[in-house]
């Protein structure tokens, strides 16, 4: 027989070591013939409920029922603990817990509730009634014993009219998670699936469950209410707030870890991807770059995938020798063209390795119950895993993994299968999918710490192929194509880009299905998506090659656009680095008090000035919602005023992309001097600057610690202009705006989209007539 209890009265509060402790005593309850109606009784056992704050603007709650698990075993995805943030306060009703200007309020009677306030406005509270609660199968006729195995701890919040909450993971179906209920897990099977306990609220917080296993999310199918529940007898979640949703994804990254910095390169350029094709040799793989230049395309890297291992032993720690004798030169000879080696890495060994009975023998293989190692049948052959919860194994891994850096390559992705962990999974019993949660975090954590120990901490892993909950050791989560691409699956990659950003995972790669696996119109639309993405690769190896003159000239020219907007791309990349802020935003990000903006789910802003629709039907038609203000067709220059709904027939060698009004756009154009680095030689286009405004932006360096800023003023007919941390060679260009009557410096020259001025210094007063 099932029994709920939940807190009832407060016994003790306790504030030491920067940590409330509230004890209370407990109740189950029994409903009448209303559902309305209950009658309260109680029954042994205390729940204690703790609060502290971990950071500025961040509580953590942890409900305990009872200590069971031993101190060394962590029962959280973080190790989150308190700083000298959090202050109490005592009313003669409330208990307040303060961490900056959040606030937890607890009332000392009556039902047990929180209140959460942020600058005095109650942002949400837990339901005074279920608010918190504990069910287990232990009841009074079990004698109330505790079983972890049978038990559920979770806690709900109160939903308002109109709130809408985004987070969660992917999101194939819709980036709103309103009236859904989403199961969290450690890694997902596919891309898309991977869910993540974190959700950030139309009503100005996040929050995030910090408890291992499985949580379950309930958002609004009550029509009342997100609870979240997890088989435990301890239940943390992290509560976080702030003035708009970029400061809670900065709260939310600094309890939780920040990428490493990437270099500018990723957002310039065609990288290539030749994963599943083993007729590629070193020879074969720089004629086609060498080609490309030739045609004047630039791929900027080369992905081999799996296809650096031999074909009979796709799954290992070899080079194939007979196609790349020496890996060393080939990474050498590719860089003579400016293009980085990269390759995938992964726990699987195929049967056929040279080191599988190395591994086989010492143990580190994922065995059965019965001490033999699981393979899996693929069509290359068996494959065994290395057991990454072992730590000889995983010692094991690190040093093939230093084996396979050493020989110059310069980019790496973390390749881990989900599909083939539910055989091995299977095949080790009740406990396999629990014991394999983890992973898809250890396979990550091995490759960033060798990058780190053989590189240092800049830019070699960049992309995760899965992910855990709020791992940041990579910089990119993939997206890829599920099974035959078409066009829902290309609107798929576009809301799962969208929700993982909204889940706290700052930037993605869009891999661009083969046009063989495709056909010419989903090619060119998932390419144009792609481009006005963070990164992305081209599985596409008939257009480099120029066999589709077409999708060779699409792919030349978005890859130009996107090399003249690496400054801007790179820099909003580097917002994710170093502020925890997404690349790909959905639209209530930018635009939070516009209804019409937070249910736009087919439109992103890429950084905070460029606005992205992608073309996700065949007939070429698109609906854009366009916000308040005068925006500039980034392909046409052409004037839309919003706020209004824009429908149109978009030709195929285009795509919706539109600049924000009162902004600043970074280029970089091909024939720019750059003297002294990424932050030399740049252009700064304004677009429709408002009278008597302050409009700045942040332009990071190759580090992505070194940044410059612009900041411009305009009033009284005059436009003032600072730049800090910039080179000396700089270009302005003032859009549509031709009635320049002075200059501080320079003379301006219009041109077709305005007046263009070129200056050295720090400081540019431009008079107006």
């Amino acid at each position: 027989m099932y029994l709920t209890k939940e807190p009832a009265g407060i016994e003790s509060v306790v504030f030491e070591e920067n940590l409330l402790r509230i004890k209370c005593g407990c109740r189950t309850f029994e409903r009448g013939i209303s559902s309305s109606q209950k009658r309260y009784i109680p029954v042994p056992g205390k729940m204690t409920i703790e609060l502290f704050s971990p950071a500025n603007n961040v509580i953590s709650v942890r409900i305990r029922n009872h200590n069971i698990t031993p101190r060394a075993k962590r029962s959280t995805l973080f190790d989150i603990r308190p700083a000298n943030t959090g202050t109490v306060e005592y009313t003669d009703t409330e208990i307040i817990f303060k961490s900056e200007n959040l606030e937890a309020r607890i009332p000392k009677n009556g039902n047990f509730n929180i209140r959460f306030f942020f600058r005095g406005s109650l942002l949400t509270y837990s339901n005074p009634d279920e608010g918190i609660t504990y069910r287990t199968d232990a009841g009074a006729g079990s004698g109330y014993r505790v079983d972890a195995s049978s038990s559920v701890i979770g806690a709900s919040m109160t939903m308002f009219h109109n709130e809408k909450i985004f987070g969660l993971g992917g999101a194939a179906g819709s980036i709103i998670k309103n009236s859904s209920s989403v199961r969290t897990s450690r890694c997902g099977r596919l891309t898309g699936t991977e869910a993540i306990p974190f959700y950030i609220s139309s009503s100005g917080y996040g929050l995030m469950v910090n408890t291992a296993g499985s949580t379950e999310f309930k958002i609004g199918t009550d029509g009342l209410s997100t609870s979240f529940s997890n088989s435990s007898e301890t239940l943390e979640y992290e509560f976080m707030a702030g003035d708009d949703m970029s400061a809670i994804f900065g709260s939310y990254a600094r309890i939780t870890g920040l990428s490493n910095p990437v270099s500018e390169t990723c957002a310039s350029g065609a990288p290539l991807i030749l994963d599943g094709s083993f007729r590629s040799t070193a020879e074969s793989v720089v004629n086609v770059v060498a080609k490309a230049k030739d045609a004047g395309l630039h791929i900027s890297e080369v992905w081999l995938g799996n296809t650096w291992h031999p074909q009979s032993d796709p799954f290992g720690f070899d080079w194939d020798r007979t196609r790349f004798p020496d890996p060393e030169q080939f990474a050498r000879a590719l860089r003579e063209y400016g293009t980085l080696l990269c390759l995938s890495v992964n726990p699987y060994i195929s049967e056929n390795s040279p080191q599988y009975y190395d591994v086989l023998d010492a143990g580190y293989l994922l065995s059965d119950k019965n001490g033999n190692a699981v393979l899996c049948d693929t069509p290359s052959g068996s494959v065994g895993i290395i057991d990454l919860r072992n730590p000889q194994a995983r010692s094991w891994l690190l040093n093939a993994l230093d084996m396979i850096f050493k020989y110059g390559c310069d980019r790496f992705e973390a390749d881990y299968c989900g599909t083939y962990s539910d055989i091995f999974a299977e095949a080790i019993g009740e406990q396999g999918e629990s014991y394999m949660d983890a992973f898809a975090e250890i396979l990550n954590s091995a490759v960033a710490d060798t990058v780190i120990r053989t590189r240092g901490r800049f830019g070699s892993f960049i992309i995760a192929d899965s992910i855990s909950s709020g791992d940041r050791r990579t910089l990119f989560r993939n997206i890829t194509p599920n099974g035959v691409p078409g066009f829902p699956a290309l609107a798929a990659a576009l809301r799962n880009s969208i929700s993982y950003g909204m889940s706290g995972l700052t930037s993605v790669n869009i891999d661009v299905p083969d046009i063989a696996s495709t056909d010419p119109l989903l090619f060119t639309r998932w390419l144009q998506f792609a481009a006005f993405a963070p990164h992305f690769r081209l599985r596409c190896t008939n257009s480099i090659a120029g066999g589709d003159a077409s999708a060779f000239s699409q792919l030349k020219m978005l890859t130009d656009i996107r090399t003249g907007l690496a400054p801007y791309l790179y820099s909003t990349i580097c917002e994710g680095v170093k502020y925890g802020i997404p690349a790909m935003r959905a639209m209530v990000m930018e635009f939070p008090n516009d209804l019409a903006a937070m249910g736009a789910e087919n439109q992103y802003m890429l950084g905070s000035s460029l606005m992205v629709a992608p073309v996700l039907t065949r007939n070429g038609q698109v609906a854009v919602y366009v916000p308040a203000g005068i925006w500039t067709d980034f392909m046409t220059r052409e004037k839309i005023r919003g706020p209004k709904y824009l429908v149109r027939n978009v030709d195929l060698d285009t795509i919706p992309v539109f600049v924000r009004p009162n902004s600043i756009l970074v280029t970089r154009s091909s024939d720019s001097h750059h003297e002294t680095g990424i932050l030399d030689g740049l252009t700064f286009t304004c677009f429709e600057l408002a009278p008597g405004s302050v409009t700045a932006c942040e332009v990071f360096g190759e580090d992505g610690n070194t940044s410059g800023v612009i900041k411009i003023t305009t009033g009284n007919n005059r436009i003032t202009v600072h730049t800090e941390g910039f080179g000396r060679n700089k270009r302005l260009v003032l859009s549509d705006i031709v009635n320049v009557v002075s200059v501080s410096e320079s003379m301006p020259e219009q041109t077709q989209f305005g007046t263009m001025i070129e200056f050295s210094g720090n400081e540019l007063i431009i008079g107006l007539g």
